[in-house]
């Protein structure tokens, strides 16, 4: 099967790029938005992000999108989204004004995070937050009958890209008074799932690397956040079966995509260095710390019985 480019926002893909990088005129980070204004001075001394620069990857649709919003609209931050869907970032811009921007490139290309850096630099900007939000989750399917080349791409859209945004942003973000990096993983890496293997293991790595890189950088009063959400409805199911995305078991235990984003924002306004949102992803966390050896097991039955349409090509037909 061929290697596809999906668009990585927040939640979902679909995308196109030439391979220089060019950097769009909207790109270029404008003074921040007035909105937020009627805030009091004691207010804005107690908001950590009152009039950030924030770099968000996954800006153009899902958590990202409504993120990018929420921090324009309730604490006049100056943000600058990292997607690859122009037209999406077009229209996020005409909602938000001169305090959103956005440059446009592939995430899991180290290159074009090494020249979005460059760019910062050229143009003295210096982002005090980075939040890593872009993924990608491929249809549900048992490993081996998943395409090598999407397994591989999942591991370089889902970690790699973490790794090269921190390699080429933390340099900036240390120069910062107070610098925050905050990297999205998921409630899969709290507990192994079925069908989603290569998703779950990039997910995992993320979060072990999030921890290590706070131990790392604590002398360096950089806060790192680490924030693991359960079932969000966001597009990043585009690629999932559609009977199997209106289940309505489904709907009752996944967030609201806006919800989910508020969530994170708050999450980032107190510091907080860990966060599991979602019944689903407390309780899977709790499940996996209690029963370690039948956790997966427990969980790949609720999921059978519950969406059995979305898991369909994960479990054979004479049992798990």
């Amino acid at each position: 099967m061929p290697r596809t480019k999906p668009d990585q926002s927040a939640s979902g893909f679909s995308l196109s790029l030439s391979a220089n990088y060019p950097v769009n005129p909207a790109s270029v980070p404008l003074p921040a938005s007035e909105n937020g204004a009627a805030k009091t001075s004691r207010h804005r001394k107690r908001d950590r992000l009152w009039e950030k620069t924030v770099i968000v990857t996954g800006a153009s649709s899902g958590i990202g999108r409504s993120l990018c919003k929420r921090l324009v609209e309730r604490h006049a931050c100056r943000v600058i989204g990292v997607a690859r869907n122009e037209e999406r970032c077009l229209s996020l811009r005409r909602e938000l004004g001169d305090a959103f921007s956005y440059h446009l490139f592939d995430v899991s290309d180290e290159k074009a995070w090494q020249a979005f850096a460059a760019r910062l630099q050229e143009e003295n900007i210096l982002p005090d937050i980075l939040v890593n939000n872009a993924g990608m989750l491929p249809r549900f399917c048992r490993f081996d009958r998943m395409d090598a080349a999407l397994f591989s791409q999942t591991i370089d859209v889902d970690f790699l890209s973490v790794v090269y945004a921190c390699r080429a942003m933390l340099p900036l973000l240390l120069r910062a008074p107070s610098p925050m990096l905050c990297n999205i993983a998921s409630s899969a890496a709290l507990c192994p799932l079925p069908g989603v293997t290569p998703y779950a293991a990039a997910k995992a790595a993320v979060k072990s690397f999030t921890e290590s890189l706070a131990a790392e950088y604590a002398p360096d009063r950089l806060r790192v956040c680490l924030i693991l959400p359960g079932f969000t409805l966001t597009d990043i199911f585009r690629e999932q079966k559609e009977s199997g995305m209106r289940n309505p078991w489904l709907s009752r235990i996944a967030m609201p995509c806006k919800k989910m984003a508020g969530k994170i924002e708050r999450a980032l306004q107190k510091g907080k260095p860990r966060k599991v949102f979602g019944a689903d992803a407390k309780g899977m966390d709790l499940l996996y710390k209690l029963f370690p050896a039948h956790a997966a097991r427990l969980c790949g039955n609720v999921l059978r019985l519950g969406a059995a349409a979305l898991f369909e090509d994960v479990f054979p037909t004479d049992g798990i």
